[in-house]
């Protein structure tokens, strides 16, 4: 019996993916996991990479099935009770592997896991004495994690209830391990795990795979979109509202970061963006004004500000 496969959707991720499959193949020689990759029809040497190590089990899609297919892949070549989602740009501290591995094997009926990560002030999450609580309705898990497991490789899930829950219905989004979060929980009979250990941290990488032209804003967008479906008959209106703030309290900076990187908020993006939040006094004295000002606008102002910033640093050099 296989408790646990690691599983890394992967798409042209040879800049990153050696990291972990070195710490993997460690890791298999002391407990029995199956370490898998689902290439997404990668064009760079990330195969060469992989079938290097015997102990991987590597696939190579066809043809680029788009993320959330590639997950889904993950899971149903799988051999193991639960599914750890790594990606290949993010990596995991093998000190705490040895206690996430053994809280697994002693729980067989856990719905999802959540891994905490390191992050930036205010996205913490709620704090718990022990490594491992165990929550029993959805309203208290993403209370606690704070909605933070939109970062895909916080992510270990129940082979079992994913498949039966028949994921490819949710595929599109590019969000399907929130939609599994969701669905897994709407039911009467929840445990679901948070582990506070930061286990997870992001890799350095040379080029972003997302996000140009400011793509990540539509992503937000999607994010919000999921958790509106969420069933009241299972979730608070509490926790659906506290999930759509998380996303939109960083919307005024990441708009204008966004319109930097060459997003264009014309008539329809303003559109789809208000069919999402709706349109209020509060939102309207602070997105409009984002909305209409011009791209080049905002860029003039980012080098004026580089540019005293470098101007104060080189002061400080100067006289200390």
């Amino acid at each position: 019996m296989t408790i646990l496969t690691i599983a890394i959707p992967t798409y042209n991720g040879s800049d990153t993916i050696d990291v972990n499959l070195k710490k993997l193949i460690n890791i298999k020689k002391k407990y029995p996991i199956e370490i898998l990759v689902s290439d997404n029809c990668s064009t760079d040497n990330t195969a060469d990479i992989v079938k290097k190590y015997d102990e991987i089990d590597y696939y190579k899609n066809n043809e680029n099935v788009g993320f959330d297919n590639n997950c889904n892949l993950c899971v149903e070549r799988s051999k193991g009770d639960y599914v750890w989602l790594l990606a290949d740009n993010d990596s995991f501290n093998e000190l705490y592997f040895e206690k996430v591995f053994s809280f697994l094997s002693n729980n067989n009926d856990l719905n999802i896991i959540f891994l905490d990560f390191k992050s930036i002030k205010g996205n913490q999450i709620k704090h718990q004495e022990e490594n491992f609580y165990i929550c029993k309705n959805g309203d208290v898990f993403f209370e606690k994690i704070n909605f933070k497991n939109g970062f895909i490789s916080s992510n270990i899930i129940n082979r079992k209830i994913w498949l039966d829950n028949f994921m490819h219905k949710y595929f599109g989004q590019d969000w399907i391990h929130m939609e599994y979060s969701l669905r897994s929980m709407e039911t009467n009979n929840v445990r679901a795990a948070i582990c506070k250990l930061p286990i997870i941290y992001s890799l350095p990488i040379k080029n972003q795979k997302w996000g140009g032209n400011g793509d990540f804003i539509f992503a937000g967008l999607k994010f919000v979109k999921i958790i509106k479906t969420a069933s009241l008959n299972y979730f608070s209106n509490e926790t659906i509202q506290r999930g759509i703030k998380k996303i939109e309290d960083g919307y005024p900076y990441n708009l204008i970061s966004a319109k930097i990187a060459g997003l264009k908020t014309n008539k329809n993006f303003r559109n789809e963006f208000y069919s999402v939040f709706g349109k209020t006094i509060k939102g309207n004295l602070i997105y409009f004004p984002i909305f209409i000002c011009p791209n080049s606008f905002f860029v003039f102002f980012q080098k004026i500000y580089r540019f005293f910033v470098k101007l104060i640093k080189g002061f400080v050099k100067f006289f200390s």
